[in-house]
């Protein structure tokens, strides 16, 4: 029995729904319905942007849009389970999916408490990777790359005889009969047993919800090596169910490196770190004159155990997903550039763009309404910023601000110097609450409830710190500064026309006063991203229709599905 057989039968040990079942949402009496897709999402930035995705999807109407939120996640994305619950869109939690059905006969609740403690073993992914790792857990690991050293020192081919050679032993049957032993255990109840258990735990965790929910297909915003997105897209895999990235991003080497740079280590980790890299030199890059390793050794050792590791550990999206969505000519341009295969990627616009279609066909009346809402004069063009993050605690090198509070009020003191002008709006990042950052309001300025999809279209001047929102102003052919704050310099909008980059304080100011005051570099500056903005985005209604049509043809359909009566 292969380590894949042992999840499907964890998966298939699990008692079959009952219909009338009153807890559980796998469990759940399911009426007819369109043909689902399944969003996984861990973090608020990603699923503010799947949210969007999905938003489109349901008003396409061919693809019901589902949420899965990652064990132990739910506190982080709670606003955005609201909006879900605001827009009729389901969204569930692991728990939820995996929590047994309630028999009937067990109606007093006797039942519950089994229950609970059966799904209490149910690995959380983040506990084991911050819990302490047993003395005897890192001798193992150790001696296991070690091993995975010496098959690299005496070659691959060699190696791979050597243990053919072993399997067909005694000694090798009684080892590899103990392994699957050892593996379907660890499946079963991972607790404190390290990274290798939680992955074949989280991958037969998906395989059970993946059957119950049975979606014709997956969505994820992106593929990092971790305890998420792997095991999520090999459960679909071996379930039929096709794979799909909707990236929220821009896949950039040199900003995994900055974050991986930034990151302080003891010796001894350092010491294990090193011993990895000599084991698995893919993992590994020289930035800044530091060799630097792409996760921890535990990890990378358990994924590369479990044969869940890119082709490229460095760049975001870089797996086996069936497909990547992209969003404009210009990122296919980057996905080519990466060395991404072809089959993987298909331009079908981002469902982003379809917003922005809609916003800019209505773009005065839009702005009308925003400015009623915020009660701003209806006299002046828009403003818009959106305010970095902060990054300052990961160690950034060469940043003038010593602190997240400094860099904020000076970011806002430059822009509330205009409000005579324009109408300032700010946009709080996905990643906080915009009650924290109110205070604001005292210098004249609006902090926006609305999402920054909604009011990048209506802005006169963009305002942001490297971010792939960028792209949308560029889409939408808007003026805008790229306030390099950190000096991170990723250079992913570094060739548009249109858009102004600045990392000291003082060009900062000129850069803002010019664009207020010069209407006629303003309009120069439009002129040059309108004449680009096709690269950047298929601003033409249809990016959703053409993200349905993948979901067809990775599912082998020749036409949209019908939808169910209800």
């Amino acid at each position: 029995m292969t380590i894949a057989q042992m999840c499907e039968a964890i998966s298939a040990s699990w008692a079959r729904p009952f219909p009338e079942a009153r807890a559980g949402y796998c469990s759940a009496k399911r009426r007819p319905v369109r043909t689902r897709v399944v969003f996984l999402t861990y973090q608020r930035t990603t699923f503010t942007d799947a949210l969007r995705a999905a938003a489109c999807l349901q008003q396409h109407g061919a693809y019901e849009p589902l949420f899965l939120v990652c064990r132990g996640k739910r506190s982080l994305v709670e606003p955005q389970i609201e909006e879900c619950a605001r827009r009729g869109i389901t969204c569930i939690t692991e728990e939820e999916a995996l929590m047994p059905p309630i028999p009937p006969s067990a109606s007093d609740g006797s039942a519950l408490p089994s229950m609970v403690r059966r799904v209490s073993k149910i690995v959380a992914t983040d506990d084991v990777v911050s819990r302490k790792t047993p003395i005897w857990l890192k001798l193992r690991q150790r001696a296991e790359i070690l091993l995975a050293i010496l098959s690299r020192l005496i070659g691959r081919q060699r190696w791979e005889r050597m243990s053919t050679f072993m399997r067909g032993t005694a000694f090798g049957h009684w080892f590899v009969r103990r392994g699957r032993r050892r593996a379907f255990a660890l499946a079963r109840d991972p607790g404190g047993k390290g990274l290798f258990a939680g992955l074949l735990c989280a991958e037969a965790n998906y395989r059970r919800i993946l059957h119950a929910l049975a979606p014709a297909a997956v969505c994820l915003s992106e593929d990092i090596p971790g305890t998420f997105s792997a095991p999520f897209i090999r459960a679909a895999r071996h379930k039929g169910i096709p794979s799909v990235i909707i990236p929220f991003t821009i896949p950039n080497r040199l900003e995994l490196a900055e974050a991986c740079f930034a990151r302080k280590t003891s010796y001894f980790v350092r010491l294990d770190e090193l011993i990895a890299a000599f084991a698995y030199p893919r993992w590994t890059l020289r930035h800044k004159g530091k060799l630097l390793l792409r996760a921890n050794p535990a990890l990378i050792h358990a994924i590369e155990r479990r044969h869940l590791a890119p082709p490229d550990p460095w760049m975001t999206n870089s797996g086996n997903a069936d497909g990547i969505a992209v969003e404009s000519e210009r990122m296919l341009e980057v996905y080519r550039k990466a060395d991404f295969p072809q089959r993987q990627l298909v331009l079908t616009g981002s469902c982003a763009d379809d917003f922005l279609h809609a916003a800019l066909q209505k773009k005065e009346a839009r702005l009308a309404a925003l400015y009623r809402d915020l009660n701003l004069p209806a006299d002046r063009p828009l403003l818009l910023s959106s305010l970095v993050p902060d990054q300052l605690e990961s160690g950034i090198p060469s940043c003038e601000f010593d602190d997240y509070g400094g860099l904020i009020e000076f970011w806002v003191r430059t822009l509330a110097a205009w409000t005579h002008r324009m109408n300032v709006v700010l946009k709080i990042n996905p990643r906080y609450r915009r009650e924290q950052f109110l205070y604001l309001e005292k210098w004249g300025m609006k902090v926006a409830p609305h999402d920054t999809i909604d009011l990048v279209p209506l802005a006169e001047v963009y305002v942001t710190s490297i971010s792939s929102t960028l792209r949308w102003a560029a889409a939408c052919g808007i003026p805008s500064i790229n306030y390099d704050v950190y000096h991170y310099r990723y250079g992913d909008f570094a060739d548009v026309p249109g858009i102004v980059h600045v990392e000291e304080k003082a060009d900062f100011q000129a850069a803002v006063a010019r664009l207020v005051e010069d209407e006629t570099t303003r309009g120069d500056l439009r002129r040059l991203q309108r004449s680009q903005a096709r690269r950047w985005g298929c601003l033409d209604g249809k990016s959703t229709q053409r993200l349905a049509n993948l979901f067809d043809k990775l599912r082998g359909c020749s036409r949209p599905p019908q939808l169910a009566t209800p």
